[in-house]
């Protein structure tokens, strides 16, 4: 699990948005699992600025309301054709884990507490991102105040920090 901790949501944000963009580049036909709220906003903001080619990208929702209608303004699906692909062209645990990568983002301190529950603590139900734990490639974008239970904060940092430029995408 690499846990990338920038100082403001916006930051975390864009180097969630490179990582996406370089897949979707490298892999025009990649398979994304995307998440609704407030959270990821500015990840899609990003994305829609980057004019990325998405004709060939399927996508998941991770929730869904049962029993309303597909157009009804509360969907997921309204959420995020408003929000994403209407600016470009319901997954489980065990397809997350199937996933070849994760990709989990939290901005703000009311984030803190899951955040070191999922990366540090023990794998549990009562914290369902701690599975990832147990997955060969996780990456962790957070920004400052998400951060700020960790532990292993200091780690966090020099590691990402002294990665090689090109590894750092």
């Amino acid at each position: 699990m690499e846990i990338i901790i920038q100082e403001t949501k916006q930051a975390a944000a864009d180097v969630a948005a490179r990582l996406i963009a370089k897949l979707i580049t490298d892999k025009p036909d990649c398979i994304l699992g995307l998440a609704t709220g407030s959270t990821p906003l500015p990840l899609y903001q990003r994305l829609i600025g980057m004019k990325l080619d998405w004709s060939k990208v399927t996508t998941f929702n991770l929730d869904e309301y049962i029993g309303l209608p597909r157009d009804h303004s509360q969907t997921y699906h309204t959420f995020m054709w408003e929000n994403l692909f209407s600016h470009v062209i319901t997954m489980g645990i065990g397809t997350i884990m199937e996933a070849r990568t994760n990709l989990l983002l939290a901005f703000g301190e009311n984030k803190a507490q899951a955040i070191a529950e999922a990366v540090e603590g023990p794998v549990t139900s009562i914290n369902p991102a701690s599975v990832l734990q147990m997955h060969p490639t996780v990456k962790v974008c957070i920004d400052a105040p998400a951060a700020s239970k960790l532990s292993r904060i200091g780690y966090y940092r020099w590691v990402y920090d002294n990665k090689p430029e090109w590894q750092k995408i």
